[in-house]
């Protein structure tokens, strides 16, 4: 049973055991705006006649999980595989179920990614442009030397704390300390000059490189990065439900990791995501193969794709990827995960309140290892 509404408030929602309430209720917990369902949605998965009761996943210490133990080891709260289209297996824990709309965290950066695309495709946005071309506001910022495409690839070079009081209150995320003056994203960003390294170089995620993205793709729209999502993504893929995205107290949105959706729609974006479909050849091409493999294994995200042994990945587009291998990785701190094999035909979306916010992200890595072996052996 998920920690109770009435112990999960805004100082503890993202602590476990709170974050199993806070993490599938945050419209009761931040200001949100509605990312409208499709108004054409599409059939729900059909079951596949494929199972993982082969699911052994053997852990260092000598223990072999099956797909439950697994999975709740893992703290999962929602669990959703496709394989050719059809539902192989779903969980759900902690009061999840199939309407609830989970917390994506930085899953929303590839969302983010994939609506940048477009808009780049209709001609609104030039990668390689500044991002003071398009908000002229930041000229006397840390992001006054930064194009678009440093912020879609992490590589700005901006050295921040992403947990910092400052960023988190001008969202909602925390309380505000006695005396302190209530702000907005956007406040926080007037005065924004942390550390810098050489735009363009090293692999340096920060958060507030995608929440600036998403202002980007609200200036050159004129619209709601909400009314974009569903417009670009959640139309498309014929979403089933409605959506939330967090926004702070100007209505400025959280497109670094305020998502939320249930787990079906989050295997619609990956079952279209199989295919050309979504986003242009061009963009889809760009995520797979235009990252620098060696700027990613020298970062930090390196350690998170190791079980892949020595496939070369890099972070593109808001995506972790191998082109070679056909694997798109949306992630997100506390477990979120979706992975998307376009060779061989799987999907994995996984929501999650583990504990750490780091330390077990690579086990769905590892889970998604196990349950392809399964699935593919003997097909």
């Amino acid at each position: 049973m998920a920690a109770s509404e009435t112990k999960t408030d805004l100082s503890n929602w993202r602590t476990h055991p709170y974050s199993e309430y806070g993490f599938a209720n945050i419209d009761k917990l931040l200001s949100t705006q509605t990312i409208k369902k499709s108004s054409q949605p599409s059939p729900s998965f059909e079951k596949s006649s494929r199972n993982l009761d082969n699911f052994a996943l053997k852990t260092k210490d000598g223990k072999t999980l099956n797909i439950t133990d697994f999975l709740v080891d893992s703290h999962t709260d929602g669990f959703l595989v496709l394989h050719n289209g059809k539902r192989v297996h779903r969980f759900y824990a902690h009061g999840n179920n199939e309407k609830t709309k989970h917390i994506m965290m930085s899953m929303t950066k590839s969302v983010v990614g994939l609506v940048t695309g477009v808009l780049v495709e209709q001609g609104l946005i030039d990668p390689a442009a500044k991002v003071t071309t398009y908000l002229p506001e930041l000229r006397e910022t840390s992001f006054k030397e930064i194009n678009v495409r440093h912020l879609l690839d992490m590589r700005a070079g901006i050295q921040y704390d992403d947990s910092s009081y400052e960023y988190s209150v001008s969202f909602g995320y925390t309380p505000l300390r006695a005396g302190d003056k209530a702000t907005n994203f956007k406040d926080f960003l007037k005065t924004f000059n942390p550390p810098t390294i050489s735009p363009g170089g090293a692999f340096s995620y920060s958060s507030v490189n995608t929440d600036v993205l998403s202002l980007v793709l609200e200036r050159v729209s004129g619209k709601r990065l909400a009314e974009l999502i569903f417009e670009h993504i959640w139309e498309p893929i014929g979403a089933e439900s409605d959506a939330q995205i967090a926004v702070d107290s100007a209505g400025n949105p959280r497109g670094a990791g305020g998502m939320c959706a249930t787990i079906h729609d989050l295997a619609r974006l990956g079952q279209n995501l199989l295919s050309d479909s979504l986003v242009s050849k061009a963009w889809l091409d760009d995520i797979l193969h235009g990252g620098d493999a060696e700027v990613f294994a020298a970062g930090s995200f390196a350690p998170l794709v190791a079980a892949f042994g020595d496939a070369k990945f890099a972070y593109r587009d808001c995506f972790t990827v191998s082109g070679d291998l056909g694997i798109m990785m949306a992630v997100g701190i506390h477990g979120q995960t979706l992975i998307v094999d376009r060779k061989a035909g799987i999907v994995l979306a996984k929501t999650s309140s583990q504990p750490d916010p780091i330390m077990k992200l690579s086990s769905a890595v590892l889970g998604f290892l196990e349950i392809k072996r399964v699935l593919t052996e003997n097909s």
